[in-house]
């Protein structure tokens, strides 16, 4: 099959949305794994929410935790 936006051979397909692509339309591999540019962006969003909740989980955790809660220190005169 021929590429509709780029005229070449398809090569593969996206690995997240099966995409039919060339070299052209796909933007980025993990080993063999290939995907497209809208699938990249998405992908991205999604690492980032990830990422969010596990910081937002560690703040809860570190704030129940006497060792770092400075409200419980007492000062030294």
């Amino acid at each position: 099959m021929i590429c509709q936006q780029h005229g070449k051979e398809i090569e593969t397909v996206c690995n997240w949305c099966g995409k039919q692509l060339c070299k052209k339309c796909f933007s980025k591999t993990d080993g063999k794994k290939r995907f497209c540019s809208n699938c990249v962006a998405q992908i991205g969003d999604l690492i980032k929410e990830k990422q969010l909740e596990k910081i937002k989980e560690m703040d809860k955790k570190d704030s129940s935790d006497e060792y770092f809660n400075f409200s419980k220190l007492k000062v030294r005169e």
